[in-house]
């Protein structure tokens, strides 16, 4: 009978080990990346951004002004031949008139704000925010952003930008977008 409950022990004593270092979390070194969300905070509120253009407005000699356009998944733009003509649907957008010392794109690097007019590359005039905007009627909250700065990153197509600032009133406002973000030449 020993040699029964010897025997017993033994395997619920190698079964109870198995089960433990079976169990056992495995060590990673490597911490779960954190995804940033592409979104407008302002006022308490988070507005979701899924989609970007830049529009190309340059002259020769006399600067290049390139103007980002971002907007909620409720807004939609429409092109004929290169061109934005139309934005539809309802939602969130915002759009930032830039300085770009590439003529065609937007430089990557830091924009800061200046409303002399200089057409200084780096530099932006300003930013505009609408909420619960109909584009196709221009019905909706607007709000106008000075000053602040803009950070544009590119690695090939894909662009991160970012920008942190405070509207008329001292409200903050911050923004981040991560994706591909096609040009398209501006009519003026």
């Amino acid at each position: 009978m020993k040699t029964k409950s010897g025997l017993y022990s033994i395997s619920l004593l190698l079964l109870l080990s198995v089960t433990l270092f079976s169990c056992k979390k495995d060590k990673t070194d490597d911490p779960e990346p954190v995804v940033k969300a592409s979104q407008i905070t302002f006022k308490g509120s988070t507005y979701a951004i899924d989609k970007g253009v830049y529009v190309y407005w340059s002259k020769k000699d006399t600067g290049s002004m390139i103007t980002l356009i971002f907007l909620s998944p409720g807004g939609q733009f429409h092109s004929t031949t290169g061109t934005i003509d139309s934005i539809s649907g309802t939602g969130t957008g915002l759009a930032f008139n830039c300085y770009s010392s590439d003529s065609l794109s937007i430089a990557a690097g830091n924009y800061v704000y200046n409303n002399t007019g200089g057409n200084t590359s780096g530099t932006f005039e300003g930013a505009n925010m609408v909420l619960n905007y109909d584009f196709a009627n221009d019905i909706g909250e607007e709000v106008e952003f000075n000053g602040g700065t803009l950070s544009v990153a590119k690695s090939g197509t894909t662009f991160e930008i970012s920008y942190s600032g405070q509207d008329g009133m001292g409200n903050a406002m911050t923004f981040y977008y991560k994706g591909l973000i096609p040009g398209y030449w501006g009519i003026w």
